[in-house]
């Protein structure tokens, strides 16, 4: 099935199909609305190689509980382009495990405005290769935050 054929999709058809099956291919090609189509359920049945091929034109469909949701392991499969695209609420919908779990790569699509807006506690989870590779304004972002 093509995304083209997905994305005709309303959200009662959708619900009906076990995304897990899906390939990346046809992940990366669902637009917002369909993305937005999608239960919390569906996302936690997503690989992590799914949630890397999210478009980031997407990404912010997902809801702030879906983020929340998100496994450890699907959060480091987040691309720094996605992190990028999230607006600051959806961001600090991530939790502590997710948040400690991006990889240094995604790091970089963090605004120091998405850094400002955590919770100390979430602050405090980033470890120490992700804060190495936080440019100066990240880094001071952080302090900031912790301070």
């Amino acid at each position: 099935m093509t995304s083209t054929q997905l994305n005709a999709f309303d959200a009662a058809e959708l619900d009906a199909i076990d995304v897990s099956y899906f390939a990346t291919s046809q992940i990366a090609g669902l637009d917002a609305t369909a993305i937005d189509n999608l239960t919390t359920t569906q996302i936690g049945a997503l690989s992590a190689a799914q949630i890397g091929a999210i478009a980031s034109s997407a990404i912010n469909s997902l809801t702030t509980t879906e983020l929340n949701a998100l496994t450890s392991t699907q959060a480091a499969a987040l691309t720094s382009s996605q992190i990028g695209a999230l607006t600051t609420t959806n961001f600090t919908s991530l939790t502590t495990d997710s948040l400690s779990a991006l990889t240094t790569t995604a790091i970089a699509g963090l605004t120091t405005d998405d850094i400002s807006a955590l919770t100390t506690t979430q602050g405090s989870a980033f470890t120490t290769p992700q804060i190495q590779a936080m440019s100066v304004d990240q880094v001071v972002a952080l302090v900031t935050l912790l301070s």
